[in-house]
């Protein structure tokens, strides 16, 4: 909640866009995604600073800026910059890209990682008297 929250602050509008679950699994691989495109964007809605929920099925939310003429676009900071070809777009648009602060741990890849990590099995250890 903490991304669209800052982004919301850096405009009057939070247009969230949602990657649909066959653009997920495109960049990420099965089993992604964890959530349902619908139930994400459905938790996406759910918060009230956030003003509109779009689904796009590209690799790249492009076509998605292009239609709405983004002033700002702003991205967590798991990501950099050289990861964000939409960047050059947004800017040749006159608008601006903000890089927000990384939080460690709350992406959905770290997520996955410790379940994973936590559901590993565990050597047995005995002890002998």
């Amino acid at each position: 909640m903490a991304y669209p929250k800052e982004a919301r602050s850096l405009g009057d509008m939070l247009i969230v866009g949602v990657n649909s679950d066959a653009s997920v699994r495109r960049l990420r691989g099965r089993p992604r995604p964890v959530n349902a495109c619908a139930g994400r964007m459905r938790m996406r809605t759910a918060l009230g600073f956030v003003d509109h929920v779009v689904a796009f099925d590209e690799e790249s939310p492009e076509a998605l800026i292009r239609a709405i003429r983004s002033q700002m676009f702003a991205e967590g900071g798991d990501n950099d910059r050289a990861h964000l070809p939409q960047a050059a777009l947004v800017e040749a648009m006159g608008g601006e890209v903000r890089l927000l602060r990384y939080r460690r741990g709350r992406s959905t890849t770290d997520i996955i990682a410790r379940i994973r990590e936590s559901a590993a099995p565990r050597p047995v250890t005995r002890s002998v008297s």
